[in-house]
């Protein structure tokens, strides 16, 4: 995998991206809580954080952002020069995120003028330093109707929702019965007394990294190191965590053995809108060509954990009212497609945004109706509240228009204008815009 080179220099953004407020640990001055109760303030606070980037700095190590838990295990372990160790990635489990894992491991060996090699492989290797990734889901283990557990996961037959699946949360029992909130590994441990993975098996992740669906670990093993987290992006994070544990120093490549577990204090970390000339002066050509020039954003919105970004590739597009005319052109939204499926695939969410404007000035002025709307003089919109026919179209446009481009979500702006006859002072016009 060609990756870009890794910046040695980040966003101040990136920073807050898994760590946003702090809360004085117990016995200290108590700050009140945030109004918003879907972000609670982290228990880690800021002097372990500030450790913890302490220690990453004495090896000359750039991490962002910064775990909530790290702690180095040992020397670093030489990949080339002098005493240089074998190492391995293991892939148990051929799977899209498992191999996005394992490319990205390697492709960090790319950015150091010293060569090594770094195979992928199925299964730990005696002698090696093995690097294991443990993506076989759900995690390392699965139940079977008779109530056994087994570590092969083409006998699974117990039917997992898509949010177990992917994050870890929430099953359906083979009886049907809904578990509610209880995540799959609390459901394991209860009903069969058993465990999942690495993860999942740690007893000392605090409470409230267990709430969360995008928790990961790195933990140190005998033979090397395992990659774990609630689902698959979070095995994801732990891989590109410990891309940023490797090193070259005097044109020799070490890896800094360590113990780390993170967890975000924001569910949603949105950045960007990647539409400047460079990003978009392949759009409508050839969609691979499109891809390759866009990946180095989102390969590095992907190295920090962002978990989507607002608009690329087509920027905002007044959709008509029209029925089935779609916005743009089919090799844009196809450019659009590859790009939205390649974040999608790294847990990065895409977003596009259009206008309530139900047509626009001048392509729409003569329409049949139109003169009777509401014109928005600043941009050229026409809007009316009572044009449910036209809204009907518009959103089937836009819902096409967002399938076709592979868009996760779309936001919708209201009329807002600048000067004129603002929105709250339209009650006496609104008639003008019924139909007859």
């Amino acid at each position: 995998m060609n990756s870009p080179p890794r910046s040695s220099s980040f966003l101040a953004i990136a920073c807050s991206c898994f760590v946003a407020a702090a809360r004085c640990p117990a016995g200290d001055a108590q700050q009140e809580p945030d109004s918003a109760a879907d972000h609670p303030r982290s228990s880690v606070d800021t002097a372990a954080l500030q450790r913890n980037w302490d220690a990453l700095r004495q090896r000359g190590l750039r991490l962002l952002p910064v775990p909530k838990q790290l702690q180095f295990r040992g020397e670093p372990l030489p990949l080339s020069g002098e005493g240089a160790r074998r190492a391995v990635v293991v892939l148990a489990e051929d799977s899209p995120r498992g191999r996005i894992a394992a490319n990205e491991i390697v492709s960090r060996l790319e950015d150091f003028s010293a060569k090594v090699e770094l195979p992928v492989v199925a299964a730990p290797q005696a002698g090696a330093y093995n690097v294991v990734i443990e993506n076989r889901w759900p995690n390392t283990t699965t139940v079977l109707s008779s109530g056994q557990v087994s570590d092969r996961p083409e006998t699974l037959d117990r039917k997992v929702s898509k949010g177990c699946e992917s994050t870890g949360f929430e099953e359906t029992c083979r009886s049907g019965e809904r578990r509610g909130q209880e995540t799959l590994a609390e459901h394991i441990r209860a009903k069969y007394g058993c465990r999942t993975n690495t993860f999942t098996r740690d007893e000392t992740v605090p409470a409230e990294a267990r709430k969360t669906d995008q928790a990961y670990g790195v933990y140190p093993r005998d033979d090397g190191l395992s990659l774990a987290g609630q689902g698959g992006v979070e095995m994801l994070y732990a891989a590109v965590t410990l891309c940023w544990l490797i090193e070259e120093r005097a044109g020799q490549v070490f890896l800094h053995p360590a113990a780390g577990v993170d967890w975000p204090d924001y569910k949603h970390r949105h950045m960007g809108s990647p539409l400047a000339p460079y990003q978009t002066n392949t759009v409508g050509g050839d969609p691979q060509a499109h891809l390759a020039n866009m990946r180095k954003y989102l390969d590095w919105l992907f190295r920090m954990k962002a978990t989507g970004v607002f608009r690329h590739t087509i920027g905002s597009q007044s959709h008509s009212s029209l029925p089935d005319k779609l916005a743009s052109t089919p090799a844009a939204r196809a450019c659009a497609k590859l790009v939205s499926d390649y974040g999608r695939e790294r847990g990065i969410v895409t977003m596009h945004n259009g206008s309530v404007s139900l047509s626009t000035d001048p392509e729409d002025k003569d329409r049949p109706g139109f003169d009777q709307m509401m014109k928005d003089e600043d941009r050229g919109h026409y809007h009316s509240w009572a044009r449910h026919d036209l809204h009907r179209n518009k959103a089937h446009n836009l819902a096409a228009f967002c399938k076709e481009c592979g868009f996760d979500l779309a936001f919708i702006h209201a009329n807002a204008r600048r000067r004129g006859v603002p929105p709250l002072r339209l009650r006496g016009r609104l008639p003008r815009a019924i139909p007859p």
